[in-house]
């Protein structure tokens, strides 16, 4: 990823470690700058990347999360096949301070989600998804955006009794702040659908 300021590499590679069907992974951060590509920082997390499920992806999203800071976000695509069939997509975000620091300020908001498991027909099957977009408020708190975070939900069951299916959709709204260490995400995560 490159702008007039920075270039930011990332790579990833398995540690070896695994637990259950998912590998772990560790994460760097490359800070280069354009004109000579000389490393001015690099970042490793120092929790590894232990995805519940298989790890597919890790990506730079290109949304633009600030326009006096540069945060920068890496989203984790994560799957499962088995009784239940999944995806998930996982946000983190880094700030890059002065061109040569790197720091993570938020970690692993799940920002999409859907699962479902079926049998045959009028057996039981059920679907859930799940959407979080970021918005930006216009507000600061300690030097950071404090974003509006929205959540859709959608959960189907089939009942067997009558044969149909039964839709529930549900909406919310939350605020997360940076608390001068970090972006506390815990009252989101409360909605957070388990693998």
């Amino acid at each position: 990823m490159q702008n007039n300021k920075f270039i930011l590499s990332l790579s990833s590679h398995s540690t070896g470690t695994n637990q259950d069907n998912a590998g772990n992974y560790n994460l760097t951060l490359t800070l280069l700058q354009p004109a000579t590509l000389k490393v001015l920082n690099q970042f490793q997390p120092v929790k590894h990347i232990i995805p519940k499920t298989r790890l597919d992806a890790i990506k730079f999203d290109r949304t633009a999360f600030s326009l006096q800071q540069d945060l920068v976000g890496i989203a984790m695509y994560q799957s499962h096949i088995g009784g239940i069939n999944s995806s998930r997509r996982v946000l983190n975000l880094y700030s890059i301070k002065q061109q040569k620091h790197i720091q993570q300020v938020l970690n692993g908001l799940t920002t999409h989600y859907q699962s479902s498991t079926q049998n045959t027909a009028c057996g039981e099957w059920h679907t859930l998804e799940m959407k979080r977009t970021i918005h930006f408020t216009g507000k600061m708190k300690n030097k950071f955006p404090i974003f509006n975070i929205k959540e859709q939900i959608k959960e189907t069951d089939f009942n067997r009794q009558s044969c149909r299916a039964e839709t529930v959709r549900e909406q919310n709204n939350h605020q997360i702040q940076f608390n001068g260490a970090h972006y506390s995400i815990q009252h989101v995560q409360l909605n957070d659908p388990d693998l």
